[in-house]
């Protein structure tokens, strides 16, 4: 009777190496896969700050082409007045001019408006992919996790083993 007690726990102490050796391949997968994971987030913020940085080029272009269409479009209403021998300084030719100068400017402050709110949308974005980066590389640097991996497979033996031993008893 004595011999069943120890072959227990001779294979509750196998069986906690074989779930060491096992959690410990499980971990370096897990830790490859967070990694991965990690370098992909971080992959997403740089194509969003990215993103951000050719928003804030395409509003400048575009900011400085309807300024140039406003100019060329007011140029034109000009000439327009002047060869028609209205005076463009005075009455409702200068109504008409500087109504024409206040839709281009608006024009102008609603492309800023939506590239600002594009760009903030692309900073939200990128930090909460970093965030998340972060957040992967920590787990997947967490040597906290083998250690509970070990209490959670020592606990088993310990149960394993007492179990066995009420059994007997």
């Amino acid at each position: 009777m004595c011999g069943l007690p120890q072959a227990l726990l001779a294979a509750a102490v196998l069986q906690g190496g074989y779930t060491l050796m096992d959690s410990n391949r499980t971990a370096s997968a897990a830790r490859a896969q967070q990694e991965y994971q990690a370098a992909t987030q971080r992959n997403a913020a740089m194509q969003a700050n990215y993103q951000i940085e050719e928003t804030q080029r395409d509003a400048e272009r575009t900011e400085r082409a309807l300024k140039r269409q406003a100019r060329s479009q007011q140029a034109g209403v000009r000439s327009l007045l002047a060869a028609s021998g209205m005076d463009a300084g005075s009455g409702s030719a200068l109504d008409v001019l500087q109504d024409q100068s206040l839709a281009a400017e608006t024009d102008v402050l609603d492309m800023r408006r939506q590239s600002e709110r594009r760009q903030r949308a692309l900073e939200y974005q990128a930090a909460g992919a970093d965030s998340s980066a972060s957040l992967l590389m920590d787990m997947a640097n967490d040597p906290w996790s083998r250690v509970r991996q070990g209490w959670r497979s020592g606990m088993i033996i310990g149960n394993t083993v007492q179990g066995a031993g009420n059994l007997l008893m």
